[in-house]
């Protein structure tokens, strides 16, 4: 699950990015266990409610609770876990791993922040000197083992979870690990944005689900939510943890960014810092967690530096010469050609395809509708989807190695295939849609199945370049876009109607392989008249045009939750659509959209979930708000041979470098 530094949703869901290797595994069944299998256990009573840093601490009213599972090891949103409570490490690592040596890490955007609550800019190794309520299995979908917590016991119509946490938990300057630590936590995330708890259609935190935060004990803490959350729940167990005394003089700065070095509880501590360029991470001799089962065989480097890269191309020289031990390759045509040279050949370099999960994600190009003038109309997204030959850059620039994706949810459960059923008819008339609602839902998805459409081949490429005439997609785009009010001029520039304005494109990249990639299209689209200016730029200077919806186009990626859940608020909600830094790229602002999204994070079983999803994906895809791009099912990784991992591969991608060990000479 994958399960989104950006906007709200998004600064959420960063604050456990290392310990939660997202939630977007693929699964080929989605089950949960039968409501006849748990037992009721009745809850303490708290004590009081606690809202540290917060105006208004109350003493919590007698109330009484839904009945709860029996306090756990684990927690799970979908099939049980399989791991017992007894068991003593996961089965993707070496417990017998051994400890030392330093491990040379490469980070792609220089970092200016390493305050967790200021949200954005953080240095991407940052959560490892955390720890969490409670760790993904990457064995497993969906399931979440205890690390801070001793147990979690989770209501059985889920709108309330309670842990007890581990009473060695500690941080490192010695001081132990409280529920107040965790209660802080929450409610200064809670109150980023004003007061919490303020009451909206849907909140703008979702932290803002939650009802009460209640200290049962020193070790204790109850979440009561405002109704039903699964997928709340979900994101709550995977929470870093961060420590309440250390904020005690100086609460000022509690939401500004920083780079003064942060205490922690985790595996790492950090020891030097150069704002911008490296930042130096040491293993803490005497965690405190070193030897619980979540634990064993995870955290093997005595040191991890890293160090900021301008682009890809630094990277891999940098790989090249051995000054880093692992690189991920991003070019198929790099994994194919880049690699004859000497080291390779000798052996000393190591090079895998390691399966990812079968859900591809949605990747591709989006469209900015806050640039109304252009993309507002649909038929004006649909005209770029048709002039889009993917075919033909994909066998140019990525050596034929991608697929095509046509769905937000390719290849699982959730992808929308055929028309709708009975059931998905049901649940879009539930939120408002039918037949005359085509402002929000294009009436093609009633009674078609979505397929991209598909480029020429090297035939019909070369019989239109010599006739000159437009192939039929190019045609059929031409037609839409006068349908939408754009025409040629005497020059052959598209021009609006009423203002004659050209039709020009404003679109950032990050790296020249973007670039490769968008050759085609710019010449597809010039010969329509649309005039597709590409701006190569910095690493910072992009991510600063994104976060301020400054571009017209862009390369963009929405990965899937498994299940999905509080993270379509932040790709896709109306409210996400004006959060500066959102993951909403596209601006989307479709009432229907939001009415779905609230059913699947609300969802009552997980028959209604899939349903609600697929429907979700056709009104998405049929709205055209993103050209559909491509995936690729592995991993392509090559590491110099003095760094080792085991051979099993679990169904979630295991971030580097959890898991692996230095296996060559001493450092």
């Amino acid at each position: 699950m994958t399960r989104g530094a950006r906007n709200f949703v998004i600064k959420f869901l960063i604050n456990f990015a290392i310990n939660f290797v997202k939630a977007t595994v693929a699964v080929t069944s989605l089950t949960i266990p039968a409501a006849t299998t748990l037992i009721a256990a009745e809850p303490p009573k708290p004590t009081t409610l606690t809202t540290a840093e917060s105006p208004k601490a109350t003493t919590s009213p007698a109330r009484r609770l839904s009945p709860g599972r029996p306090p756990s090891h684990a927690f799970s949103l979908l099939a049980p876990a399989k791991l017992p409570a007894n068991f003593h490490h996961f089965p993707y690592v070496n417990p017998d791993a051994p400890k030392g040596g330093t491990i040379h890490m490469y980070d792609f955007t220089p970092f200016n922040n390493l305050n967790v609550f200021a949200g954005v800019g953080l240095q991407q190794g940052l959560f490892q000197i955390y720890d969490s309520l409670m760790v993904a299995s990457n064995a497993e979908a969906a399931v979440f083992y205890c690390l801070l917590c001793k147990t979690v016991e989770v209501a059985r119509d889920w709108s309330w979870v309670q842990f007890e946490l581990r009473p060695e938990a500690r941080w490192h300057d010695g001081q132990l690990l409280t529920a107040d630590d965790v209660i802080f936590t929450f409610d200064t995330h809670r109150n980023r944005n004003g007061a919490s708890g303020a009451s909206s259609a849907k909140p703008i935190n979702p932290l803002d689900d939650i009802r009460d935060i209640e200290k049962i004990g020193e070790k204790s803490v109850r979440f009561v939510l405002k109704g039903p959350n699964r997928d709340l729940i979900g994101e709550l167990v995977r929470f870093s943890i961060l420590p309440k005394h250390s904020w005690k003089d100086r609460k000022h700065l509690i939401y500004e960014r920083g780079t003064g070095i942060p205490l922690g509880s985790g595996p790492y501590e950090i020891v030097h810092v150069d704002p911008g360029h490296m930042v130096a991470y040491q293993r803490v001799k005497d965690y405190w967690g070193a030897d619980l089962p979540v634990n064993r065989g995870q955290y093997n480097f005595d040191s991890l530096e890293y160090a900021y890269y301008g682009d890809q191309a630094a990277i891999f020289k940098a790989f090249k010469a051995h000054q880093i031990e692992y690189f991920r390759e991003g070019s198929p045509k790099q994994w194919s050609l880049g690699y004859d040279f000497a080291a390779v050949k000798q052996g000393l370099i190591k090079r895998e395809e390691v399966p990812l999960s079968a859900d591809l994600g949605m990747n591709g190009m989006a469209f900015n509708l806050r640039r109304k003038r252009f993309f507002e109309d649909r038929r004006v997204r649909q005209a770029l989807t048709l002039a889009f030959n993917f075919e033909n850059m994909n066998k140019q620039v990525f050596h034929s190695a991608y697929s095509r994706v046509r769905s937000y949810y390719q290849n699982l459960e959730t992808e929308a295939k055929g028309i709708p059923d009975e059931s998905e008819v049901a649940i879009l008339k539930s939120v408002g849609a039918d037949h005359t609602s085509v402002a929000n839902v294009p009436p093609e998805l009633w009674t078609q199945q979505y397929n991209n459409p598909v480029g020429p081949g090297d035939t019909e490429a070369r019989t239109e370049r010599q006739s000159g005439n437009l192939r039929p997609q190019l045609q059929q785009a031409a037609q839409l876009l006068k349908e939408a009010g754009w025409q040629l001029d005497a020059n052959q520039d598209l021009r609006h109607n009423g203002d004659g304005e050209l039709f020009e494109i404003d679109f950032p990249i990050k790296d020249r392989v973007e670039y490769a990639m968008l050759a085609n299209f710019q010449a597809d689209l010039k010969k329509l008249g649309i005039h597709c200016n590409v701006h190569l730029v910095d690493s910072a200077e992009f991510r600063g045009r994104l976060d301020s919806f400054n571009f017209d186009m862009t390369f963009v990626g929405f990965g899937t939750g498994i299940p999905p859940g509080n993270e379509l608020f932040g790709f896709f909600s109306s409210l996400a659509a004006d959060q500066k830094g959102s993951g909403n790229l596209p601006g989307i602002k479709n009432p229907i959209v939001d009415a779905l999204i609230e059913k699947i994070v609300h969802f009552d079983n997980v028959d209604e979930l899939k349903v609600a999803a697929r429907a979700l994906d056709r009104v998405l895809i049929w709205n055209h708000y993103i050209i559909p791009g491509w995936g690729f099912p592995k991993a392509q990784i090559a590491y110099w041979n003095d760094i080792a991992k085991t051979d099993y591969q679990p169904i979630n991608w295991m971030t580097f470098p959890k898991g692996w060990w230095w296996a060559g000479p001493k450092k």
